[in-house]
């Protein structure tokens, strides 16, 4: 059971990431790659519990980003290149190293957001010269 993902929607929103099917990508891989980017996260985002609604919408859509690009790797020997069959041949080139980088970056840029610090400064006046 994932701890940031909302637990209904996670497996179809990682495949349709990756552009894939059920039977190209099983949901147990999913799930043991969700549970090392999300201990990762709560390692970085220590507070994540204590996050409001849009701020979790963030996290959430930083580990499906992470998750997707660490399934990057498995996805050329799940994904044929090439297929030959009675109806035809059928070809896909498809950049898994420049997908993962890609989904990579995306999650940093959502979980940097979330990151920054807030920086609040005390009010205060400038006065005029005294005399």
């Amino acid at each position: 059971m994932p701890l940031i993902l909302n637990p209904t929607t996670y497996l179809t929103r990682i495949r349709n990431k990756l552009g894939v099917l059920e039977s190209d990508l099983p949901n147990e891989i999913i799930d043991e790659a969700v549970a090392n980017v999300e201990s990762w996260i709560v390692k970085r985002v220590p507070n994540y519990s204590d996050l409001n609604t849009s701020d979790k919408q963030i996290l959430e859509n930083a580990v499906v980003a992470f998750v997707a690009g660490n399934l990057c790797n498995t996805m050329p020997t799940r994904i044929p290149v090439r297929e030959d069959g009675a109806g035809g041949k059928f070809e896909m080139n498809i950049d898994w190293q420049k997908l993962q980088e890609m989904f990579t970056t995306e999650g940093e840029v959502y979980l940097g957001s979330l990151l920054i610090p807030d920086f609040t400064f005390g009010h205060f006046i400038l006065g005029g010269p005294s005399r």
